[in-house]
């Protein structure tokens, strides 16, 4: 594994990447972060998919957003356009390190969107891997205000029940911070905005989705796939992945089903 600093001088951006072991293949694998405590959550499972992948001779490279984990920039500039011009940014490095001619984009929650996005028109995509893709924005930002309260409960002994009435009464309540992680207004409008019709799949690449059973929002979407011309296979999990959990809550950091599942989605 190396650990470097690559991107424009001035958006530094941190990357880790394992390369391929033993005989190389010729695909390459771009993991692209959730957003915020989710990606904290999913950081151990990165890192043993990326190490699993190397083992098999396929190079993998995780990397961090601007103004997200190590990469430079305050919190607040943290914004889905930039983003998706940084994931760009790591696939071309991802070709100058690795040398493949085959990449691979994985992306996990709010990552699909910028996996998505940054894949548009790149010529040597074949593969996009999706797993419980954000497909409603409007929903996830009502979940990640409900887990931001039930996160202030699990870390007061005595929880406030007017934090309760303020999230059910007051719609802009519990925007401004997410679990610890702070959202400017820019943001949220454009979570906001997020949805099948914002995520421009590129006709003729095959799309594998790892999916809650119970995931409709998801599942409506993938519907729509094979009618555009979308290769697509799905991956269907009986068991959620925690993404919101903390570590002690003995909530699995790598789920043996999703690990397997996303091998195959990856190798198959």
């Amino acid at each position: 594994m190396i650990a470097f600093h690559f991107g424009p001088a001035e958006r530094p951006l941190f990357g880790l990447f394992h390369p391929a072991e033993g005989g190389a293949d010729d695909r390459a694998v771009l993991l692209c972060n959730p957003f915020g405590q989710e990606a904290v959550r999913s950081h151990r499972f990165y890192r043993v998919l990326a190490e699993r992948l190397a083992r098999t001779g396929i190079a993998t490279l995780r990397f961090d957003y601007h103004a997200t984990g190590d990469s430079p920039g305050d919190d607040l500039a943290g914004e889905i356009p930039g983003w998706v011009a940084d994931t760009r940014a790591a696939l071309r490095e991802l070709v100058g390190r690795s040398g493949a001619r085959r990449l691979i984009c994985v992306g996990a929650r709010l990552g699909a969107v910028m996996a998505v996005r940054a894949c548009t028109g790149l010529p040597d995509l074949r593969r996009i891997v999706l797993w419980d893709p954000i497909v409603n924005g409007q929903d996830y930002l009502e979940l990640l205000r409900v887990k931001h309260v039930e996160a202030l409960e699990s870390a007061f002994s005595l929880a406030d029940p007017a934090w309760r009435e303020q999230l059910a009464s007051d719609p802009t309540a519990f925007t401004e911070e997410a679990m610890g992680f702070a959202m400017s207004p820019a943001l949220r409008q454009q979570i906001r905005q997020v949805g099948p019709h914002s995520l421009p799949l590129p006709p003729g690449i095959p799309v594998q989705v790892i999916v809650r059973d119970n995931d409709t929002a998801v599942q409506a979407w993938t519907t729509t796939f094979t009618p555009r011309g979308i290769p697509f296979r799905s991956w269907p999990l009986a068991e959620s992945f925690d993404w919101t959990a903390e570590e002690d809550r003995n909530s699995p950091l790598v789920p043996p089903a999703a690990l397997a599942a996303m091998m195959k989605a990856i190798r198959d």
